[in-house]
């Protein structure tokens, strides 16, 4: 007697065609959709990264001009310079102050690495702040470095009207023939800059070593704005760049002390 004669109730059963083809279907449309979610985070956090460069830039950029004004020499002795501080205005009419100091900062190359991960050259990040935003100090020189706001040289089409922040660094001080400063970019997408030195009493637009008695500003304070990438204002959605003819900007500010400036008090002393 066959298994079959023996349990004639009993039918052996499996998927059939059409419950497969359903199955995968099912598959697909899941794949297909957590793709897409996917796709739309890592779109967004991409986009979100790409508007935060410049800003990202430009702290890297504040802890560079710490580290040069921390580390600014008294403008007396072998290696002297004068601290300068100039309040200029930018062809627009915008503030482009400059600055210039000799510093024993040792940041004698800061370099700009082209991220090209986005597929656009304008992606940038310093290498000497790269990780910890903190530049590496290559050396002990004592060196001279202007701060000025140059024309930029970025061609994408938001960056438009703003400006390049160029670090200009003199190394051979003792030089017979004062050479070429090396010009470094350490900031794009600059709208204004604005400084102000306080001199113990009062905040002052300029500044002049040699008529302040060849001595220091207590502090220094920097007032940068930035243009976020796409022209976009942070955190907005992409169609508030096309209703709005002027982007926001971010706006960084901080305050730098001296240590080598000279008090104004009556006995002189150096602080």
């Amino acid at each position: 007697m066959t298994h079959a004669s023996r349990h004639p109730g009993h039918r052996a059963r499996g998927f059939t065609l059409l419950e497969m083809l359903a199955a995968l279907a099912m598959v697909a449309v899941l794949l297909v959709s957590l793709y897409a979610s996917l796709h739309i985070a890592f779109d967004a956090r991409q986009r979100a990264e790409r508007r935060m460069e410049p800003v990202t830039a430009a702290h890297a950029a504040v802890q560079i001009m710490r580290l040069d004004l921390e580390s600014s020499l008294p403008p007396t002795g072998l290696l002297a310079g004068a601290f300068t501080m100039t309040n200029d205005t930018l062809d627009d009419g915008r503030d482009g102050d400059t600055l210039s100091i000799h510093t024993a900062s040792g940041i004698v190359d800061v370099a700009y690495a082209f991220d090209r991960s986005y597929g656009e050259e304008d992606a940038f990040t310093p290498t000497a702040a790269a990780e910890s935003s903190t530049p590496t100090v290559i050396g002990g020189d004592v060196i001279g470095v202007e701060y000025e706001l140059v024309a930029t040289t970025d061609e994408s089409p938001d960056a438009a009207g703003t400006y390049d922040l160029v670090r200009r660094v003199t190394r051979n001080l003792l030089a017979p023939v004062t050479p070429t400063p090396t010009e470094q970019v350490v900031c794009r997408r600059v709208v204004s800059m604005n400084l102000r030195a306080y001199s113990d009493t009062e905040w002052l637009d300029t500044w002049d070593s040699g008529s302040q008695d060849n001595t220091l500003p207590t502090a220094l304070e920097m007032v940068l704005r930035i243009q976020p990438s796409s022209g976009s204002p942070i955190g907005a959605s992409p169609k508030s760049t096309t209703t709005s003819s002027t982007p926001r900007t971010y706006t960084i500010v901080q305050v730098f002390e001296l240590p080598c400036h000279v008090a104004a008090d009556s006995g002189g002393a150096s602080r």
